[in-house]
């Protein structure tokens, strides 16, 4: 994995199995320093899996990461994400 200068940085946890997007995070982080440090979405991903486990469902979990995230403002990425 290509490691990027510290900059906003937007990531994805989807579950390709659906597929389904779970979470949308930003960080100032590389993708390698933001999932190896410690937040609550790490619970729910392992709590999805754990459950989807269980029930034998598949689950294809995955990241992206999006680095080139506009920063005139915290959130102007979402104008860039939206579904349509």
């Amino acid at each position: 994995m290509q490691e990027h200068q510290e900059k906003i940085c937007v990531y994805f946890i989807i579950d390709n199995a659906l597929p389904l997007l779970l979470y949308a995070g930003e960080t100032m982080q590389t993708a390698k320093r933001r999932w190896n440090s410690t937040h609550d979405c790490k619970n729910y991903f392992m709590n999805y899996v754990e459950l989807h486990r269980k029930h034998d469902l598949e689950v294809k979990m995955c990241s992206a990461f999006w680095y080139d995230t506009p920063s005139d403002k915290p959130t102007a990425w979402l104008r860039y994400a939206r579904v349509d």
